[in-house]
């Protein structure tokens, strides 16, 4: 299998964790970017979706997006598992999972583009308003940040860890605590970051981003 991107997409990192929690880095190819970059027309005609991550399995079958490529490769290696085996404790972790995708990372995007210096302070005050309205949404349904072992991670925090990695960039861009409305978020942030593993992948975004 091949993989395309590189760690300072949140969304390439999240598969990234999930490989690295199922110690099968080493099953994959990672390949970085596209050669010619997202909108090659070779890698368009492969991944049309023009994104990353995107996983290639051996018949040549492209798998785009980074939630259903960590579902695939959940299936695909099953231990040890990041979901929990009972209905309720799955429909929990997807929850998670779609509200990083759908409410947190929309919330964050227009900040995390270049802004012009003379950027209207109003538009970038409910720009972070947004954010913090994610983060109050998807605190009702995350739990606290403690993890002993890899064996307590789910999928959810492999979706968290490089959500809060952007969080945090922002909060200190903008001088202000984007957590401020979500306890439980923030008490998971200040748990899970304790941990080796969060610890590297930051490390990694960093770096990746040139910082």
């Amino acid at each position: 299998m091949i993989l395309y991107g590189l760690r300072f997409s949140p969304y390439y990192e999240r598969v990234h964790l999930l490989l690295g929690l199922k110690d099968r880095l080493d099953a994959v190819e990672r390949v970085g970017m596209p050669a010619g970059g997202l909108r090659n027309d070779a890698y368009l005609r492969l991944n049309p979706t023009g994104k990353i991550p995107c996983l290639v399995l051996d018949d040549g079958t492209a798998i785009p997006e980074s939630q259903v490529i960590c579902d695939y490769l959940e299936r695909v290696f099953p231990a040890p598992s990041l979901a929990p085996s009972d209905p309720a404790g799955r429909a929990r972790i997807d929850l998670q999972c779609r509200l990083v995708d759908t409410a947190l990372f929309p919330a964050m995007r227009p900040l995390l583009r270049p802004l012009a210096p003379d950027m209207d302070r109003s538009w970038i005050d409910a720009q972070l308003f947004e954010i913090i309205e994610a983060t109050r949404c998807l605190d009702a349904f995350v739990g606290d940040g403690e993890r002993e072992s890899d064996g307590d991670w789910t999928l959810a925090d492999c979706a968290l860890v490089p959500a809060l990695y952007y969080l945090d960039r922002l909060g200190e861009r903008h001088a202000c605590d984007l957590l401020s409305e979500a306890p439980r978020l923030a008490r998971y942030a200040a748990g899970v970051s304790e941990t080796e593993r969060a610890r590297e992948s930051h490390r990694a975004m960093r770096i990746a981003q040139g910082g």
